[in-house]
């Protein structure tokens, strides 16, 4: 099923025909990737903030951000970085289980980030917690 997504730039209106057309049915897949691609993509995250001594808190893609689990089509391209990032995940765990966000919106929207600070914390906990399982390192 093809969908469409329609974009605004600035003060202009949507436009009736789509700008970006969406597969759906798409998944990513080992076969049609390519080496050069998956080393682009490997590359994108290079150095990795999660990896790199003393830039582990930086806002930035992280190695498991874009190999969330084994069979993701770039895992195979950087496993140190993915295992620096994992070691790193379970090291940044908060006592309560948690992951917190590493960003902040609180100077712009103070009255607004305590509550989407707390379910980032969720969402961010949920994705750490399925990577981690995916990579073996909890049961």
């Amino acid at each position: 099923m093809n969908a469409a997504i329609a974009i605004s730039v600035g003060n202009s209106a949507p436009r009736n025909k789509p700008i970006v057309p969406i597969d759906s049915s798409w998944k990513p897949s080992r076969s049609r990737a390519t080496p050069a691609g998956l080393g682009a993509l490997a590359m994108m995250v290079s150095p990795p903030p999660a990896t790199a001594p003393g830039r582990r808190r930086d806002y930035g893609l992280r190695p498991r951000d874009v190999a969330p689990t084994p069979q993701s089509p770039v895992a195979d391209a950087m496993p140190e970085r993915i295992e620096m990032n994992l070691e790193f995940d379970i090291a940044a765990q908060q006592a309560d289980g948690s992951w917190l966000p590493n960003w902040t919106w609180s100077d712009r929207y103070p009255e607004v980030w305590p509550q989407a600070r707390r379910e980032w914390q969720g969402v961010l906990t949920l994705r750490r917690l399925q990577s981690l399982k995916a990579y073996g390192r909890v049961g």
